[in-house]
């Protein structure tokens, strides 16, 4: 077998092919044909690795590989109707109309005619498939939108000669939509074009083929990865024959979802070859869709992963349809009314058999009320047969217990709730153009019950740009945030011991207006700083020489020096080199083993170059938290320069540094009580004597195929020992705007915020003390990082003890901090319990280095086990996974990712508008929704047991109190319209104090506004309304009150009549109470909700409608009984005492219960009243929150060490595998202005 090219293999259970045998064998393998069954369910075998060749469709097509269309849609052209049917019917109430419909359709047993019922039941499942349909089809153009970019696509051909033979192969770039790219295309892309699918790269316009992209779209994060080209494939460049000639026979890993890692090997023998040859590549080798390339001309790549295969959808999870707790609840209410009403049918069944028993013999006889003769047929016991059709009768006549028009109602109310978020001009981010959107609309209410809020950091926290706003020298310290001018920068430094720089009149940025280079988004507030280094104050020079040296960042510049650009692997790396840069310390150019430095002079006011010798450079690392690089200064002397965390290098210092170490670690404290990341700045100078013996040294263990980073770190640590302190940095990892404000807000509001970040344990905590997430007011933070089972165990179980010994006091708070490596244990099934146990009794959570699909079994593990309501929010692909596995899913869109926000159910620009989104909007829109229903469960039981006790009066013979056109208008005409409004616009308090009062939050979280018990309540409260409206009714009819009109006491129209006004008028009174934000409309709505009664009888009871009515209808010929009942003063003095009697007793109650026993929303409300009477300014929590310093005796970390760096490009510089020269020459001095 010819050798692999590097040390790559691919896994133990993907194994080289060794001969053409075994070659043969694995083409027996393609499938020939596929099940179109399993096609059509987006179903393919599956193979324990893949095969691809290269510019060969026609094989590539025979393994049924994904194409490279995507989908985040829910339904489909075929799935549509019958998948967004099957999720209406699991609602139970739509299931039961459907029963309903089917016994209506029985003449023997159905008083109504069934179109009441199809017609309902039709507008509700069509209006719910309409919203749905509309939902998606935005989601189906986001999707179009991606699918049709265009990308260069090798279109390959071949000549066919007379005999049958082919040609060579030639080809040429055509632009295809992305949809149509297939596994095996070789396609190309420029500078900043979005990757379409998982690529591996065969070439690229920078030497060695290296490539730089942006990850935004997957992690959040904008500093630059760097990519390459095998050094065989890279000979291959941008030329189209050759590209057209590849052949390469590619076996790779399945599709998965891990991000960081990639295995494959091809066989592929290139022109001159004898025999071809294995080649291994990994995640090195590969571009992953959703990445842009940047500071590349172009790029070529094979694709191996397509559509849904791909890294990115991979990790994407599978979208689900969420409901609310609220729908949730609701069905199980509508279940308990289902009992009520067949318990109710019963009874009413056994009354109406006892009076057939009793009576009904006697009303047969007399021809008044006889017998149908096909169920005497039927049945010789007719009594019974007859009950047995009554229970089905009065099922029928009272189906309006459970109102049709309920999910129809809450379905415009959703969408009126989501309009208003999607037009909140308070959710608006100016800066980039962007609305807040609701991505669906069924879950509003749902955002009033938040309990846990899952988030990711970079990108949603963070703006990802970091700056180097302080720093301290030789024991001095430099530089000023805003926050310095408070009245206790003094004392924390008093606290500290620390004699402060004193403040300048004003807070203002530095003038490196004089500096050709200076980078106006990087600025700096202290003019001292610069005055200093202009006047070559040599400690100076010293530590901003080393942070323009010690780092493994790329310059690059666009054929002009003036636009110079850093590529860095690390956002802290390139602020700090940024930092000198903008100081007169430019870093310009780098070589394999030399570095360009122009420093600027003030006296000549020119810059001058210096080269220094590149000769090591000892790259960063997790466990060694710092790095060096060895350089020979101009004057010959040989340095290295040093920069890391505090511990590590102040362990390595020389004596005589002491005095300087403790001075610099109260300024680092102070540093850190800021919220700041810290480095430590270190130098050494070297003998050539003991240079040359740590190299030789160093070449051996690189040199070494056994534990070869051990025996490097063995290495370093030689050299890295008796270093002197220059001083340290200290960065800001700018936050968004109002990301501490709106963290305090949702704490106030018992909302527990955990972050769950792929950044490193420093930076993760640091950022939490920034963003107060995490404060030195906590009694303890538990920081869990074993690397076994065993070691996690022990950790929880420690932290589980420190937790019950704090007992319940609430003044203890603590802080949970957990690594993705030991979050791997922590998730395993005997340890989950007991890592949310310790997490859950923990104020603020933070978990590093997590994996996008330990987000989602995080966000998965808390939702299901502790039956709360979660909320996922982030940027990027990584975050995809947690926004599906939550209830709620929120996405930021951002000035890059798109991919969160494309699977959210809402999305904004910026973290702090999600304090608006749920205290307010949230709030609102659970109240609303809690107020709906209770109402409209109250109205529907006044309305139905009307029945129930004309029961007790018609022998329970299933006759309605009220005529058919009146009881299919009441949930329509009649009261529905007053509950939309109010269910769309009301509330209790404004968006200020919800706002200044983020506790008024709870009662959603508590679920006190819509529960069993006032859900009864409501029912309850019904049932006596029209036990009052019935009796009262009645009983006038009783006594022959309207006797001497001409009316007689057993008319049922003038009852109904009389009855139905009352009826109406009452459920709308009760709703003008309940609504608690009146506007003109909704004044306009209620009054004509009572007042339409007046035109409906009218018209029914005209002898026009009567003509023209239905047949039904015309069996109660009250030709104008209407104008006779509404001219009798009885008929008004009825209808105001059961207004009366069913009307002030409510309102003395809660009048009362609001005087004795008031909520927090009460109290508001009467602050509101108050504050608008007297013009009191509002005071909010964000008012007082600020970058607040903590009593420095309570910090229990020294410093906020924190550097966002993994391995940089330390290999690619040494090895002087990248672009040589990256801008075009220029005059090495240049005469600039003076700074004066």
């Amino acid at each position: 077998m010819a050798e692999l090219n590097t040390n790559e293999t691919i896994t133990a259970d993907e194994p080289v092919v060794e001969n053409e045998d075994e070659r043969g064998e694995a083409e027996a393998e393609v499938p020939k044909r596929m099940n179109p069954l399993l096609w059509i369910l987006g179903k393919r075998p599956m193979y324990h690795h893949r095969h691809i060749r290269a510019n060969d469709s026609v094989y590539n097509r025979r393994w049924n590989y994904f194409e490279n269309s995507i989908s985040t849609s829910r339904y489909n052209i075929i799935t549509f109707l019958p998948k967004n049917l099957f999720e209406q019917f699991q609602r139970v109430a739509n299931i039961y109309f459907t029963l309903l419909l089917i016994l209506q359709l029985i003449p023997q047993i159905s008083s109504l005619t069934p179109i009441t019922t199809i017609l309902p039941l039709l507008f509700v499942l069509g209006t719910t498939l309409i919203k749905d349909g509309v939902d998606d089809l935005f989601r189906h153009i986001s999707d179009y939108k991606i699918n049709n970019r265009l990308v260069k696509v090798l279109q390959v051909t071949r000549e066919t000669y007379g005999d049958g033979a082919l040609g060579p192969a030639t080809g040429t770039f055509v632009h295809k939509k992305w949809k149509h790219v297939i596994v095996g295309d070789i396609i190309k892309l420029n500078r900043d074009d979005f990757i379409p699918a998982d690529l591996f790269i065969i070439s690229s316009s920078e030497p060695n083929s290296l490539c730089y992209i942006e990850t935004a779209e997957l992690d959040g994060e904008t500093n630059l990865k760097v990519k390459s080209a095998l050094i065989e494939t890279a000979e291959i460049e941008d030329n189209e024959n050759l590209l057209s000639k590849f052949d390469g026979e590619f076996t790779t890993e399945p599709p998965n979802n891990v991000l960081s890692k990639f295995q494959g090997y091809f066989e592929w023998r290139k022109d001159g070859d004898q025999e071809s040859k294995y080649y291994a590549f990994n995640d090195d080798n590969v571009l992953l869709r959703g990445c842009r390339v940047r500071n590349t001309r172009w790029v070529n790549g094979l694709v191996v992963f397509a559509g849904p295969d791909t890294k990115v959808h991979q990790n994407s999870g599978k979208r689900h349809y969420k409901r609310t707790r609220l729908d949730r609840a609701t069905n199980y209410y509508v279940f308990a009314i289902c009992i009520i009403l067949l318990v109710t049918v019963s009874l009413v069944t056994i009354g109406n058999g006892v009076w057939e028993w009793l009576y009904g013999q006697y009303f047969d006889a007399s021809g008044y009320l006889p017998y149908d003769q096909s169920v005497i047929d039927l049945a010789v016991v007719h009594t019974a047969f007859t009950s047995f059709l009554n229970f089905f009768s009065n099922l029928i006549i009272l189906n309006t217990f459970i109102p049709i028009s309920l999910y129809v109602s809450i379905e415009f109310i959703r969408l009126g709730q989501s309009y208003l978020i999607s037009f909140d001009h308070k959710l608006y981010y100016k800066k980039l153009d962007t609305r807040a959107r609701a991505r669906t609309t069924t879950l509003s209410e749902e955002l009033g019950n938040i309990e846990y809020v899952f988030s990711d950091k970079t990108g949603t926290l963070t703006e990802n740009i970091m700056t180097m706003v302080k720093c301290s020298i030789a024991g001095k310290m430099y530089g000023f945030l805003e926050s310095d001018f408070d009245e206790d920068y003094k004392t924390s430094g008093d606290d500290l011991g620390l004699e402060l720089p004193p403040t300048p009149p004003r807070y203002k940025k530095v003038d490196f207006s004089w500096n050709e280079y200076h980078d106006p988004a990087k600025p700096f507030h202290d003019q001292t700083l610069v005055d200093v280094l202009h006047n070559k104050d040599q400690q100076v020079l010293d530590f901003f020489f080393a942070l323009a040296i010690c780092h493994t960042i790329l310059p690059e510049a666009d054929g002009d020096i003036d636009k110079l650009s850093y590529n860095a692997q690390s956002p802290d790396e390139e602020a700090l080199v940024t930092a000198a840069r903008n100081l007169g310390i430019v870093f310009a150019e780098r070589s394999s083993n030399s570095i360009s430095i122009k420093v600027y002079n003030s006296v000549t006011q020119e810059y001058e170059v210096e080269m220094l010798e590149v000769l090591a450079i000892l790259d960063f690392d997790n466990v060694r938290k710092r790095m060096s690089v060895i350089v020979r200064l101009p004057n010959g002397g040989i340095r290295l320069y040093c920069k890391g965390a505090d511990n590590v290098l102040f362990e390595r210092t020389c004596d005589d540094s002491h005095e300087l170490r403790e001075k610099l670690t109260r300024q680092l404290k102070f540093f850190a009580k800021d919220g700041l990341r810290t480095l430590v700045i270190a130098y050494k100078d070297l003998t050539q004597k003991e240079f040359e013996e740590w190299n030789e040294a160093h070449t051996q263990a690189n040199l070494s195929l056994e534990n070869r980073d051990d025996k490097l770190s063995e290495v370093y640590e030689l050299i890295e020992q008796n270093l002197v302190l220059l001083g340290a940095t200290a960065i800001e990892d700018k936050l968004q705007d109002g990301v501490p404000e709106t963290i305090a807000s949702l704490a106030e509001a018992n909302i527990k915020l955990w972050v769950l970040t792929g950044d490193k344990q420093e930076t993760a905590i640091n950022i939490g003390y920034s963003a107060h997430i995490l404060n030195n007011d906590m009694k303890n933070i538990f920081i869990i990082e074993g690397t076994s089972f065993d070691e996690v165990e022990d950790e929880l179980k420690t932290a589980l003890a420190d937790l019950h010994s704090a007992g319940k006091n609430k003044s203890n708070k603590f802080g949970f901090v957990i690594s993705g490596a030991s979050l791997k244990f922590a998730l395993d099934r005997k340890l989950s319990k007991l890592f949310l146990e310790v997490a859950s009794l923990c104020q603020a959570v933070i978990c590093c280095r997590v994996t996008p699909l330990q987000k989602a079994t995080i966000v998965t593990l808390v939702k299901n086990a502790k039956n709360v309501i979660t909320l996922a929010i982030g940027d990027g692909a990584n975050d995809v996974g947690m926004i599906q596995s939550a209830h709620i899913g929120v996405g930021i869109s951002g000035r890059e990712g798109q991919q969160a926000v494309l699977v959210s159910d809402f999305s904004f620009a910026q973290f702090r508008f999600l304090e608006r989104l749920l205290l307010v909007h949230g709030r609102w829109s659970y109240l609303r929704m809690a107020k709906f229903l209770r109402y409209f469960f109250y109205k529907n039981f006044a309305f139905t047991w009307c029945h129930v006790w004309y029961g007790f009066f018609n022998g329970f013979s299933a006759n309605a109190v009220f005529e058919p056109y009146y009881i299919a208008l009441y949930n329509v005409l009649f009261t529905s319209i007053p509950v939309i409004l109010m269910g769309i616009t009301d509330q209790d308090v404004t968006d200020q104090y919800l706002l200044k009062y983020p506790r008024l939050y709870i009662a959603g979280q508590k679920g006190i506004l819509f529960n069993k018990y006032s859900f009864f309540f409501a029912l309850l409260k019904g049932a006596i309304v029209s036990l009052v409206i019935f009796f009262i009714c009645f009983g006038s009819f009783y006594y022959n009150i309207y006797q001497g009109t001409g009316w007689e006491t057993d008319t049922s129209f003038y009852f109904f009549l009389a009855i139905t006004f009352p009826l109406t008028a009452i459920v709308n009174i009760q709703i003008g109470f309940d609504m608690e934000y009146w506007t003109i409309l909704a004044f306009i709505v209620n009054i004509g909700s009572i007042l339409v009664w007046f035109p409906y009888v009218l018209i029914v009871t005209s002898f026009p409608f009567y003509s023209v009515a239905p047949y039904w209808i015309n069996g109660f010929p009250f030709v104008y009984s209407a104008e006779l009942v509404l001219a009798n003063t009885t008929f008004w003095l009825n209808a105001c005492l059961a207004i009366a009697v069913c009307i002030l007793p409510m309102m003395a109650f809660r009048f009362l219960y609001r005087d004795i026993n008031p909520s927090l929303a009460d109290d508001v409300q009467k602050e509101m009243t108050k504050d608008r009477s007297l013009k009191t300014p509002l005071i909010f929590i964000r008012d007082k929150i600020g970058r607040q310093r903590s009593p420095i005796e309570a910090i229990r970390y020294a410093t906020g060490y924190a550097f966002s760096h993994d391995k940089g490009f330390g290999d690619l510089i040494t090895t002087g595998r990248f672009k040589q020269s990256f801008y075009a020459k220029k005059q090495n001095s240049r005469k600039t202005p003076s700074p004066n």
